[in-house]
């Protein structure tokens, strides 16, 4: 039976256990919840700011004391880039020792290993992609398919581009090719969205039509600062829905 994991992306040193919230009922509806967190928030950040004064999430301790005791539920600890500076941060060189201090910092303050990454604006270039395979990352999850210079040159990504590209022509660009794409000892997943209410009410008949050419695990990209704010019951409503669906 395919599972139903969420991706939520951009919590942040800046943000308070409220702004956290939202994963009590993620992790009751989800079979696993990606928690996604910005490690060293820059001032050049395009993203959404609480009110804390902190840069790095480690040094918010009353943020820190609400997540860690759901990491030893179905939640999972990912890093979303590393500052989210600017645009499309990991489109851009990125040191791998920048990289691994800050994974480090994470591993050592919640106690758990950091081997899943979301990349900031779902862009990775081929070098960061290689990086992040160097540096431990195992489960990368992005949304949209990638070009072939964005990977290495092998039969497996050249085949999603070439699926993936076909439902975009066809105007099904809401609709994934499941399973992931395997590269070594990494795997990249491709979540559907649901950042607003359009693309929440589309989720269903994405998913549906998506499971009908082929089986495999599901993931729904999410901003906590979105769509959980404003139409949180209809999208558990469409998982439970989902849910029944798949069994």
């Amino acid at each position: 039976m395919a599972r139903i994991t969420l991706r939520d992306d951009d919590l942040n040193a800046t943000c308070s256990p409220c702004d956290a919230q939202f994963l009590y009922d993620a992790s009751a509806h989800f079979d696993t919840v990606v928690l996604s967190v910005i490690p060293n928030l820059s001032s050049q950040a395009v993203t959404w700011r609480g009110s804390e004064n902190f840069a790095r999430i480690v040094d918010n301790k009353p943020l820190v004391r609400f997540i860690a005791p759901l990491l030893a539920r179905n939640v999972t600890l990912s890093m979303h880039g590393l500052t989210h500076a600017g645009y499309a941060e990991f489109s851009r060189p990125v040191s791998k020792n920048a990289f691994m201090a800050e994974k480090n910092k994470l591993e050592d303050e919640f106690q758990v290993q950091v081997d899943t990454f979301t990349a900031p604006n779902n862009s990775l270039s081929r070098r960061n992609y290689e990086l992040l395979k160097e540096v431990g990352i195992r489960n990368i999850i992005g949304c949209f398919g990638s070009y072939p210079w964005e990977r290495p040159l092998k039969p497996q990504f050249l085949s999603h581009f070439i699926r993936s590209s076909i439902l975009a022509i066809s105007r099904k660009k809401s609709e994934r090719i499941l399973g992931g794409v395997r590269h070594g000892s990494s795997t990249e997943y491709h979540a559907f969205t649901a950042y607003n209410h359009d693309e929440v009410v589309d989720l269903a008949r994405s998913v549906h039509a998506s499971l009908k050419r082929g089986g495999g695990d599901i993931y729904i990209a999410t901003h906590f600062w979105e769509i959980w704010r404003s139409d949180a019951n209809r999208l558990l409503s469409t998982i439970n829905r989902l849910r029944t669906h798949i069994q």
